[in-house]
């Protein structure tokens, strides 16, 4: 007689184990997958911040180049205008 209900509670967790693990599974996936976007979400805020951080850079990199321009454009204008011949 204890046998018998012995085999019968085994069957029943050959079975049962792996109907709960399956359900555990759908019912945990949306949660897991709430808690991958949320840290994507963090991680992403940081990521911005540094694509905002390197764009700076490269705006003051612009604007030092611009001015390295003028300056060479400037200085070019000056030499041409040296080396005009004077007719006095």
């Amino acid at each position: 007689m204890d046998e018998d209900i012995l085999v019968i509670l085994i069957s029943g967790l050959a079975v049962l184990i792996p109907v709960a693990g399956l359900t555990l599974r759908f019912a945990l996936k949306p949660m897991v997958d709430s808690i991958a976007r949320l840290l994507e979400v963090r991680n992403g805020a940081s990521s911005v911040d540094l694509v905002d951080k390197r764009v700076q850079l490269l705006e003051q990199e612009l604007h030092s180049l611009h001015s390295e321009m003028r300056l060479l454009t400037d200085r070019t204008e000056f030499y041409e205008r040296l080396t005009i011949p004077r007719n006095t």
